[in-house]
């Protein structure tokens, strides 16, 4: 390896762990959590407030200040199974039943 490679390989990682922290600096939590359906917005509620909200397709539950879905009637769940989010612009996304899950 050459002098050259190896400053290269320094700078790279450099920039690897700034972007990181910048990354990690920047990502607050966020206060209100979006529920829209449809393209409409059918609630905007607050993460501090612990609540359960029912669409009929989908069950989705605000606890601790962070938002998640614990039922969905489609096939492939993946709404479900998708971790619980907190930070601002985080969402969860249920296609099947048009449902956006939004953090702010």
């Amino acid at each position: 390896m050459k002098k050259a490679d190896v400053k290269l390989i320094i700078c790279l990682v450099a920039v690897g762990i700034i972007a990181l922290m910048a990354v990690l600096l920047c990502s607050k939590n966020g206060k209100t959590v979006v529920i829209t359906q449809n393209n409409k917005q059918l609630y905007s509620l607050s993460l501090s407030e612990d609540k359960i909200i029912d669409l009929g397709t989908n069950i989705i539950e605000i606890k601790n200040g962070k938002v998640e879905v614990i039922s969905a009637n489609c096939k492939n769940q993946i709404c479900v199974k998708h971790k619980k989010i907190s930070k601002k612009s985080e969402q969860i996304v249920c296609i099947p039943n048009k449902v956006i899950i939004t953090v702010e």
